[in-house]
C-alpha cells in the first residue's frame, strides 16, 4: 500500500467523518431545545445533557429465534415454489382433476394459514398428503393419454392442411381476379410453414405469415358471390378446433412434467410440517412480545427512563393493543395477543436495560425473551475528533457554537451552529 498524502482521499474521508458526527451533536442540541426551551449553559456536560438524545437502544431476541426464522423462511420459499408451479393445473377440463385440484389448492392454504401463526380456521382432514394428491393429478392426466392423442391430433393437422392447400389450388384456378391470387398465395404460405412446424422442430428462418382468416375476409371483400369461400373458411375452422386440442395435449404433458417434480418438495414439506407449524407460533409470539419491547422503549424516548420495575405490566402495554378504526370503533386485540403466551409476559429493569419474558402457548410452553439495553452515543461519535469538543454559547435561549478538530494530518477545524431561520418580509 502507498503512503497517504496530506490532503488526499484518506485525509477527505476523516474530515467528512468528523463533519457527519459534528452534524449529529447539533441535531441532538436542537432535540434537548425542543424539550428545554432552551439549548445547554456555558460549561453544561454535553456527554450527560444530551446522553438521551445520543443513546441507542440494542434488542437481543433468544439464541434459538434465528432458527425457527429459518425454519419458517424455508417453509415459505418450499410454498411460492409450489405456487409458482400449480399455475398450470387451473387449465386443466376434467372435472375429476378439477376436483383433485381443489383439495391440493385448499390444502395450500391451510399450510400459509399455518406460517402466519394463525388460528386454524380452516384444517386438512386427517390422513390427508399432498403428495399423494400431486399423484393422482398426474395419473389422471396420463389416463387422458395427451402423447398418442397428441401423435392424433398431428396426424389430423396434417391431413387438414393438406385439404386447405389443395382447395387453395383450385380457387387460383376458379377466381378470375388477378389480385385474389396475393391473399390465396399467403393463405398457402402459412399453410405450408404449419406443415413444416408439425413435422418436426421449428424452421429455422421464422416466416412473416399473414392469418389466414386475415386472407379469407380480404378475398370476401373482392368477390360479390363469396360461395366458392365457404368450404375453405369451413375447414380453416375445423384447423383451429383441432389446433387447440392438439396444444392441450401439450399443455397437459408439461403441466405433468411440473407437477412431477413438484413431488419431493411437497413429500418434503409435509414431513417438517409439524415443526414448521412450532416454528411459526414462537415467531409469532416473538413478534408480539417485540412489540411490547417496542412500546417500553417508545415511553423511555418520551420520559427519558423505562418503566419503574414494580409497574404492573399488563395494565401498562393493554391500552397500546386498542384500536381505533376511521369509523371510531375501537377494536381492543390485547386478549388475542395475550392468547399467544401460556404466560407472561415477565418484566425486570434497570435504568439502562429491561428483559421481557414470556412462555409461549405450545406443548413445550417454549422460553421466550427480549433483552434491551442502552448504549451510549458518545464516545463512538467524538472518536472522529482530534480533540475534545468546543461548545460555547453566549446566549443559550438563542444560539451556540461547536468547534473541533478532525484526525486528518492538517487537524482540520470544523465548525456548526444552529440552522439560520430567515424572516419573511410580509408587505
Amino acid at each position: 500500500m502507498g503512503c497517504q498524502e496530506q490532503g488526499g482521499f484518506h485525509d477527505i474521508a476523516l474530515v467528512k467523518q468528523a463533519e457527519k458526527n459534528l452534524r449529529m451533536i447539533r441535531n441532538a442540541i436542537e432535540e434537548y431545545k425542543i424539550d428545554h426551551n432552551t439549548y445547554p449553559r456555558q460549561g453544561t456536560s454535553l456527554n450527560k445533557a444530551l446522553a438521551p438524545y445520543l443513546s441507542k437502544t440494542i434488542f437481543h431476541e433468544g439464541k434459538k429465534i434465528a432458527k425457527h426464522t429459518g425454519i419458517v423462511g424455508s417453509a415459505e420459499n418450499k410454498l411460492n415454489q409450489i405456487r409458482e408451479n400449480i399455475v398450470c393445473v387451473r387449465r386443466l377440463k376434467d372435472e375429476k382433476i378439477k376436483e383433485k385440484v381443489a383439495s391440493l389448492e385448499y390444502a395450500i392454504r391451510v399450510y400459509e394459514q399455518e406460517l402466519a401463526g394463525k388460528s386454524e380456521t380452516i384444517i386438512i382432514k386427517q390422513g390427508y398428503s399432498s403428495k399423494k394428491n400431486v399423484e393422482e393429478i398426474v395419473d389422471l392426466i396420463n389416463g387422458l393419454s395427451p402423447d398418442s392423442l397428441k401423435k392424433v391430433k398431428a396426424d389430423s393437422l396434417m391431413a387438414l392442411s393438406g385439404k386447405i392447400l389443395s382447395y387453395t389450388d383450385r380457387l387460383n384456378q376458379l377466381i378470375a381476379k388477378p389480385e385474389a391470387r396475393e391473399y390465396l398465395e399467403n393463405i398457402k404460405i402459412a399453410f405450408e410453414f404449419y406443415r413444416e412446424k408439425i413435422k418436426g422442430p421449428k424452421p429455422k428462418k421464422e416466416k412473416a405469415i399473414y392469418s389466414p382468416e386475415g386472407e379469407i375476409n380480404e378475398l370476401k371483400n373482392l368477390m360479390e358471390n363469396d360461395s366458392l369461400l365457404v368450404p375453405l373458411e369451413q375447414m380453416v375452422k375445423e384447423y383451429r378446433a383441432v389446433e387447440s386440442d392438439r396444444e392441450y395435449c401439450e399443455y397437459l404433458l408439461e403441466c405433468a412434467k411440473t407437477l412431477l417434480n413438484l413431488i419431493p418438495t411437497f413429500a418434503s414439506y409435509e414431513k417438517n410440517r409439524v415443526e414448521m407449524k412450532k416454528s411459526a407460533r414462537i415467531l409469532q409470539a416473538q413478534a408480539t412480545l417485540s412489540k411490547m419491547a417496542d412500546v417500553i422503549e417508545g415511553y423511555r424516548k418520551q420520559n427519558g427512563a423505562f418503566p419503574e420495575q414494580d409497574i404492573d405490566i399488563d395494565e401498562f402495554l393493554h391500552p397500546y393493543f386498542i384500536e381505533t378504526t376511521i369509523s371510531g370503533e375501537k377494536i381492543d386485540r390485547w386478549e388475542k395477543a395475550k392468547n399467544l403466551f401460556s404466560s407472561g409476559p415477565d418484566y425486570t429493569s434497570t435504568s439502562n436495560r429491561f428483559i421481557l419474558k414470556a412462555h409461549v402457548n405450545d406443548i413445550e410452553k417454549t422460553p421466550i425473551q427480549i433483552t434491551a439495553e442502552v448504549v451510549a452515543q458518545w464516545n463512538k461519535i467524538t472518536s472522529a475528533f482530534a480533540q475534545g469538543l468546543i461548545y460555547e454559547t453566549i446566549n443559550p435561549e438563542k444560539t451556540y457554537f461547536l468547534k473541533v478538530k478532525a484526525k486528518d494530518s492538517r487537524k482540520t477545524i470544523v465548525t456548526d451552529r444552529p440552522p439560520v431561520i430567515r424572516k419573511v418580509e410580509t408587505r
